[in-house]
């Protein structure tokens, strides 16, 4: 969807501008940073604050330009383009933004659980998703205290109460499901052992949010 947003806005961009000889060029690279920039949903993503705002900046600046754009001068299926390119951009920077700024968009529990009740997956791949993304939560939390800015009160203490469904989760269903998992033992012994460093994330995270709200 990304892609081909990029390659349409970047052919509405050639036909305004009379630059068919860059057409090529200029695809590859909005395809390129579009793509980075997109969060995927179904998968936890480390990203550090400084890439985050950067591509934050590379896409504002896209989406400035191709506002700029005389409009009037495209056709009926141009415009068209133009339009689902301008969507797919504001897409992209609502998904990036949230990370700045909405402390709820960190939800370890969220992710885990869409892989865990993910059908058409085996065992051994869903185990596997799940064991990365347990890997992955120390950094992932702290990532998300140094991005966090200006967080909402309110978002604050939605992400409060949805960490705290996310260690019962932990402890209670992801465990009894790991139990019946066909994993070879000492698969299963890791997993368990990575569950109280995610835990201890995930508490680090509430305190967090906790004391830049009575801040």
């Amino acid at each position: 969807m990304m892609r081909k947003a990029a390659m349409l806005w970047c052919l509405a961009l050639c036909l305004c501008c009379g630059r068919e000889a860059d057409l090529a060029q200029l695809q590859r690279e909005a395809e390129r940073r579009i793509a980075e920039s997109n969060i995927a949903a179904d998968k936890l993503l480390v990203m550090p604050p400084d890439t985050l705002v950067a591509r934050l900046d590379q896409l504002e600046q896209y989406e400035n330009e191709l506002i700029a754009l005389d409009t009037s001068r495209l056709n009926a299926n141009q415009r068209k383009l133009w339009k689902q390119t301008h969507n797919s951009l504001q897409g992209a920077l609502k998904k990036l933004r949230e990370h700045r700024d909405d402390p709820v968009a960190y939800n370890l529990g969220g992710i885990v659980k869409r892989v865990l009740t993910n059908d058409t997956l085996t065992d051994e791949a869903r185990w596997k998703l799940i064991a990365e993304n347990l890997e992955q939560a120390p950094a992932y939390y702290q990532n998300a205290q140094n991005t966090l800015k200006h967080p909402a009160p309110q978002r604050l203490r939605l992400a409060v109460q949805k960490q705290m469904h996310t260690l019962r989760f932990l402890n209670g269903e992801l465990r009894d499901s790991l139990q019946t998992a066909t994993l070879p033992p000492r698969q299963r012994r890791y997993i368990l052992k990575l569950i109280p460093s995610a835990q201890s994330a995930i508490k680090d995270y509430i305190v967090f949010c906790n004391n830049v709200y009575f801040r």
